[in-house]
């Protein structure tokens, strides 16, 4: 079930069956949607500011789903068909309803440990597929376009973070770190090392401020080490470190002045530390 707290009180659960995959996302009027499996189909329901609920609708029949994020006004889904092993990206728009689907990936990409952010304009999808290729794919209102980053295994994941005036993936390949940029004047910039890891499971922790300041975290042995490059530009600072933390892995934050937010887990627990 779903509800929603105002502050002061719960609304009105939702009485939308749910047997995996699901996951919710809310817009600033307060509109929310929330989608979910059932029999391999995708569904989703909405809930208006006032605390109604829409009737389920299917999104996609037979498909797996990847993602759910604010988008624009509305939101924005990705569904990995069952038919053709594809990735689409299905938008609502809040007047318009669901819009028709736009393809991701190509058929039958093999696609695995992903990462996936928006705004309210553009989008990044990374993957790796079967071959051991890591794949990222930029969406500027109107189309996605796929680019190739480099050779990765495949059993770590990737990270992505959409900014307004660039963006930024990382990922993993023979104990380092790898970072690339997407500019929305220039495009990809190529990839750059930015440090050696032991991390596993997840991609490198990276951020993007409004400004195009960036930032990126990874495990490496006993520490934390970062790197920061600013704004538009493709040099990265020294290594630094955060040391003696054992950490098993990273996540970050950034919020719209800049500043980030560093976790990470260890034996002792769930730590944090901002960078300002």
């Amino acid at each position: 079930r779903w509800n929603r707290y105002n502050g002061s009180s719960w609304g009105e659960a939702s009485t939308a069956g749910l047997t995996h995959g699901g996951s919710c996302a809310l817009a600033d009027d307060g509109t929310a949607l929330v989608w979910w499996s059932l029999n391999d189909d995708r569904y989703a329901a909405t809930l208006s500011p006032d605390n109604q609920w829409s009737a389920a609708k299917t999104v996609r029949a037979s498909g797996y789903g990847w993602g759910l994020s604010r988008y624009g006004n509305g939101f924005m889904a990705l569904i990995e068909t069952k038919d053709d092993a594809r990735v689409y990206s299905h938008v609502y728009h809040p007047t318009q309803g669901w819009l028709p689907p736009k393809p991701v990936t190509a058929a039958g990409a093999g696609v695995n440990y992903v990462s996936f952010d928006t705004s309210q304009s553009a989008a990044v999808f990374t993957w790796n597929d079967d071959a051991a290729v890591v794949m990222a794919a930029a969406f500027d209102g109107s189309a996605w376009k796929s680019h190739e980053l480099g050779p990765a295994p495949l059993m770590f994941g990737t990270s992505a973070r959409v900014g307004k005036l660039g963006h930024l993936v990382a990922w993993r390949y023979q104990g380092a770190a790898y970072v690339e940029r997407y500019s929305l004047q220039s495009g990809w910039q190529g990839p750059a090392k930015l440090g050696t890891t032991n991390g596993e499971d997840y991609g490198p922790a990276i951020e993007v401020d409004d400004t195009g300041n960036a930032f990126g975290a990874w495990v490496n042995g006993a520490s934390i080490d970062w790197r920061r490059s600013s704004h538009t530009d493709d040099k990265w600072s020294e290594v630094q470190h955060i040391a003696d933390q054992d950490p098993y892995t990273v996540w970050s934050s950034v919020d719209a002045a800049g500043n980030i937010m560093l976790l990470w887990s260890n034996p002792l627990g769930i730590w944090a530390s901002r960078f300002e």
